[in-house]
């Protein structure tokens, strides 16, 4: 499993906390907001004094179901143009397979690539659907070390009826 996978839950989750705990919606927690965010975390962990490791993902897991570990993510979207072996293998880092480890773990359709956007833009902040069929993501100016400007990529086969798979199509 790649970083990337790790980070992005992490930051799933900690965007649902500040979500939930931003009293005054500044985007960031206060001392008192985070305070109030621990009391809820311990008191639904069954603990209002200490604090372990598992009891505060026990905490977590009671407060916020959807935040699993990394390696639960379940591969939901079919892949077209990946070579299995390089999408398994962390160490092949081209930009293709690094979002090719981020779309797998969502349905092969426009409303699963828009969810899928929070974790690219963790790559490629700015990064952006585009397309009449919300099927093309503009990575704008960003440069990859082999291949130069990456530009707009078509990265979803059959978006127009809904989605069939997800590809690594360079538009430009």
């Amino acid at each position: 499993m790649s970083n990337v996978t790790a980070v992005s839950s992490m930051s799933d989750l900690a965007n649902s906390i500040i979500k939930n705990f931003d009293a005054n919606n500044d985007g960031a927690l206060s001392k008192d907001e985070f305070a109030s965010f621990l009391g809820q975390l311990l008191n639904n962990a069954g603990s209002q004094t200490t604090a372990t490791t598992s009891t505060v993902a026990s905490g977590l897991t009671t407060l916020y179901p959807s935040a699993t570990a990394a390696t639960e993510r379940v591969k939901a979207g079919a892949l077209s143009g990946f070579d299995e072996s390089k999408l398994d293998n962390a160490s092949h880092t081209t930009f293709k397979y690094q979002v090719g480890r981020i779309l797998q773990y969502y349905p092969s359709t426009p409303e699963g690539l828009q969810q899928a956007m929070d974790e690219i833009c963790e790559l490629v902040p700015g990064a952006k659907i585009i397309g009449t069929n919300g099927d093309k993501i503009d990575f704008g100016d960003y440069p990859d070390d082999r291949s130069g400007k990456i530009g707009v990529v078509d990265v979803l086969v059959g978006a127009a009826s809904g989605g069939r798979a997800w590809a690594w199509q360079p538009v430009e």
